[in-house]
């Protein structure tokens, strides 16, 4: 309908590893971008913000668009409305992967 590219970060994956974008991979991301040429591009992916600045592309506009069950609860409401400050989810995160 725009006659978008639309990349989906989640192809360009090493999966299974654990984590997400210290497993993505940017060589093809890249090349992705750069196949588009100057067509608008669709980047889909929940981590778009850090697999931008570890692959290293712009972004001209950021958007948000909530998954929604057929309930109509919101899928990553835990994800993305955290209730504790950062720096606690950080260190919470370290005990768990230490244990």
């Amino acid at each position: 309908m725009l006659g978008a590219a639309v990349i989906k970060l989640d192809d360009h994956l090493d999966k299974g590893k654990g984590e997400y974008v210290p497993f993505m991979r940017c060589q093809e991301v890249t090349a992705a971008l750069e196949a588009a040429g100057e067509r608008v591009v669709i980047v889909d992916g929940i981590c778009l913000s850090s697999g931008r600045e570890r692959c290293g592309f712009a972004i001209d506009v950021h958007k948000y668009v909530k998954r929604l069950t057929k309930t109509g609860s919101w899928q990553d409401v835990h994800t993305c409305l955290a209730l504790d400050p950062v720096d606690q989810l950080k260190q919470l995160r370290t005990r768990v992967r230490g244990a």
